[in-house]
């Protein structure tokens, strides 16, 4: 419960900071009644900005000490001011947020999203399973993230298991296949990361299974 966690640190005098990157869009979020001092996230995840669109939320308390790392025109405005104003940044991600976030509310919100995607996953998941004869990834339902789901990927005994590796297979799997899917590598194991949105369907991830088995056969 990141609520009590940050009474918790803040009894010890901590700053609390939240890298949400997935969360805006994927969870209901309210970053106020959080209270943290810091929330950073971003919206060209799940919330269809365009990429390389984020946002920081600093408490109240923090804000008239807060500067930006460049400093330009704004400087010793309000903190909003001197963060907007850096250089020769591009605003054309952040000016999209607006008809983005209306396209969200427009496919009927989080609800909605909720009802194709989950079913959708689940069903992948355990689909990629029993094609790579692998598990899930042994998670409480608490931590499962709404749009995506983990599984084992399974890789002969003499190759390597790193996160290069890892790499490697993501870049082979979208030059060759086109195929666009997380691969990562902890505990000696790799591991394949699924996600979904509003304009997956089922034939993507079988498109996924099929070139994953032919893969694994080579």
């Amino acid at each position: 419960n990141t609520s009590l966690l940050a009474r918790e640190l803040h009894k010890l005098d901590i700053l609390l900071l939240v890298d949400g990157a997935h969360a805006p869009g994927q969870l209901q979020l309210d970053v106020e009644d959080l209270g943290v001092d810091f929330y950073v996230g971003n919206l060209h995840k799940w919330c269809y900005a365009p990429r390389g669109c984020a946002f920081l939320w600093v408490s109240p308390e923090h804000r008239t000490s807060m500067e930006p790392l460049v400093t330009s025109h704004s400087y010793k405005e309000d903190m909003v001011e001197q963060f907007f104003m850096q250089g020769t940044i591009d605003h054309t991600p952040y000016l999209c947020v607006k008809p983005a976030l209306k396209f969200y509310k427009d496919l009927g919100g989080h609800a909605a999203l909720l009802g194709h995607i989950q079913p959708l996953l689940d069903w992948a998941q355990d689909m990629l399973c029993q094609a790579l004869g692998t598990t899930r990834l042994p998670v409480p339902q608490s931590m499962q993230a709404p749009f995506m789901r983990v599984l084992g990927l399974p890789v002969p005994e003499n190759t390597t298991r790193t996160r290069e590796s890892g790499i490697n297979l993501m870049k082979d799997l979208y030059t060759h296949h086109r195929v666009v899917v997380a691969v990562v590598a902890f505990s000696n194991q790799p591991w394949l990361r699924i996600s979904a949105n509003v304009y997956n369907c089922k034939e993507d991830y079988i498109c996924l299974k099929d070139t994953l088995v032919k893969l694994l056969k080579q």
